[in-house]
């Protein structure tokens, strides 16, 4: 893993946001680290030890099933995906992926989020791909099929 050559300003972002997590000022958390499920679970596990009760534990993942990212946390019921389309500041679709632990609370949160912040947000289960990469899927397999062919 290359380390970033400005690790001491990413650290003191990351001690603002915990500061403000701990102090109250955040109501949720929504982790976007390489797509690399240790790593996800980790990060979980970590921010879960400083968060409120009712802080949302959201990830950005556009595929790591949420049951596994999330196995090692007390409050699953806090779990939830919200996985921005890119360019995110372009596209307005917002995935809200549910687990069958996720309580309905967040998930209405977290769709009043996305409203809030111009997306449309479309509550999905939690499954391989989600939505939008599961229909993506077959297109992509198409393209490769079709190079070996050609």
């Amino acid at each position: 893993m290359k380390i970033a050559s400005n690790l001491p300003q990413q650290r003191a972002c990351l001690d603002v946001i915990e500061e403000g997590i701990i102090s109250g000022g955040y109501s949720g958390v929504l982790k976007a680290v390489y797509e690399d499920e240790s790593l996800k679970q980790s990060v979980f596990e970590d921010v879960e030890k400083i968060c409120p009760a009712h802080c949302i534990l959201a990830s950005g993942t556009s595929g790591i099933d949420l049951n596994v990212i999330g196995k090692n946390t007390r409050s699953q019921d806090r779990i939830v995906g919200a996985h921005f389309f890119s360019p995110a500041h372009v596209m307005p679709l917002m995935e809200i992926v549910r687990t069958e632990k996720t309580s309905k609370q967040v998930i209405f949160d977290l769709m009043t989020v996305g409203k809030t912040i111009k997306k449309v947000p479309i509550l999905v289960g939690n499954c391989t791909g989600f939505a939008a990469n599961r229909t993506f899927f077959p297109y992509e397999l198409g393209a490769y099929i079709y190079s070996w062919l050609t």
